[in-house]
């Protein structure tokens, strides 16, 4: 199989059609740092990668057999993410939309187990 860049977080995804249509609610702050820590289920080029996030900013995550570290945080209502394979060690930023119990990123969709 490829380098898991494949897989990247940070790649572009469009995955409408995995979440129902409906108008997508911007999501702040508050509600970010609230989500995080936890399990949550990524939707990446039509694979299920999970992740889990750590209350002190780590992030894991797990396709198959292949696992990646890295860490999380939330930067000026942004939610921010860096995976040290899948990512190259870059962070990437980007603002978050809700809609039908799934969040929607510039880098990922997923939503929370």
């Amino acid at each position: 199989m490829k380098k898991l860049s494949v897989l990247a977080i940070a790649g572009a995804v469009a995955i409408a059609s995995h979440a129902p249509a409906g108008a997508a609610e911007k999501v702040s702050s508050s509600t970010l740092k609230r989500l995080f820590p936890g399990q949550f289920q990524a939707i990446i080029k039509g694979y299920k990668v999970r992740f889990s996030a750590t209350g002190n900013g780590k992030l894991y995550g797990k396709y198959k057999n292949y696992k990646d570290q890295g860490r999380w945080s939330v930067r000026s209502g942004r939610l921010c993410i860096m995976l040290k394979e899948w990512m190259n060690g870059e962070t990437k930023c980007s603002s978050v939309t809700k809609r039908n119990g799934w969040y929607q990123s510039a880098q990922v969709q997923f939503r929370k187990f």
